[in-house]
């Protein structure tokens, strides 16, 4: 049998990977936890912004690029729980 190709959940500065022993169960909490905050950071953002008169542009580019990280992240949680859950069905 072929090793699967471990593709990194997330690369910054460096990569870090999803443990194999995760269930698809757990990675698809860990999506929602992920993409719900990603969420709550965005109508936070958004408030915000709306009632601003002065926003620092670089902080607020910083909030966006964690923000699309976090959304990246809940992302891979997903698409990964989806590939472990066809492996499972696939061996039954």
């Amino acid at each position: 049998m072929k090793d699967p190709i471990c593709r990194p959940w997330i690369t910054l500065n460096t990569q870090y990977f999803i443990a194999p022993v995760g269930s698809p169960l757990d990675l698809l909490d860990d999506a929602n936890l992920l993409l719900g905050s990603a969420q709550d950071l965005a109508r936070s953002l958004s408030e915000a912004i709306d009632q601003a008169d002065n926003i620092n542009s670089e902080h607020l580019a910083g909030a966006f690029w964690g923000l699309a990280t976090l959304i990246e992240l809940g992302q891979s949680c997903a698409r990964e729980a989806n590939e472990r859950l066809h492996k499972i069905r696939a061996t039954k």
